[in-house]
């Protein structure tokens, strides 16, 4: 009794500790990495700060039209170069879809029955149908992107009627914090419970 009380406890200690201990190694490894690339740790701190200033710089350059038209550039030759530009484009697309400016590309959070009734999946509505796609069976519908967990770069597009959406009352940045965490991060609010 005793002993399985101490496990669970040590065991819900070490998971409520994980991401504080993953930081601390990752911050940690970095730091050592840096400080063994520029000769000791007082010139890491160097490099620390020196870092935080061309980061800077390039968030004020890219800020304004030349700096975008340059980002445009170097995008495009990133794009050319076999494996780096499938991992900068998933990256810049995990990014793209945590920026809050970029929300407008998903419009809100719903659920949708999904594969087949019963079955019920959180999905972002992207836009309404096209004019040739409106023609068809279902006038009023609405393309929805369905991720697949955790990789949110990933999914299903289907149109469907609106009647046949549930909208959520959470926005985009926590739909998208449940899809990452395959569920086990749950919005403060909204209609999922």
């Amino acid at each position: 009794m005793i002993l399985k009380r101490w496990s669970r406890d040590l065991i819900t200690g070490i998971l409520a500790a994980l991401p504080l201990i993953i930081t601390v190694v990752v911050i940690t490894w970095l730091f050592e990495k840096l400080s063994s690339l520029v000769g000791g740790k007082g010139n890491a701190v160097v490099w620390f700060f020196a870092a935080l200033l061309i980061f800077t710089a390039i968030g004020v350059l890219t800020r304004n039209w030349l700096g975008k038209k340059l980002v445009k550039i170097i995008e495009w030759y990133i794009e050319k170069i076999p494996i780096a530009n499938k991992i900068y484009t998933t990256v810049r697309e995990i990014r793209d879809a945590f920026i809050v400016g970029k929300e407008a590309n998903y419009k809100r959070v719903v659920m949708v029955e999904y594969p087949q009734k019963g079955n019920w999946v959180v999905g972002f509505v992207t836009s309404a149908a096209t004019e040739d796609m409106k023609k068809g069976s279902v006038p009023d519908s609405v393309g929805v992107f369905i991720p697949t967990a955790p990789n949110p770069t990933s999914g299903f597009l289907v149109y469907l009627s609106e009647k046949d959406i549930y909208p959520l009352d959470i926005s985009v940045k926590d739909g998208f914090k449940m899809i990452v965490s395959a569920g086990t991060v749950k919005p403060k609010r909204g209609n999922i419970k």
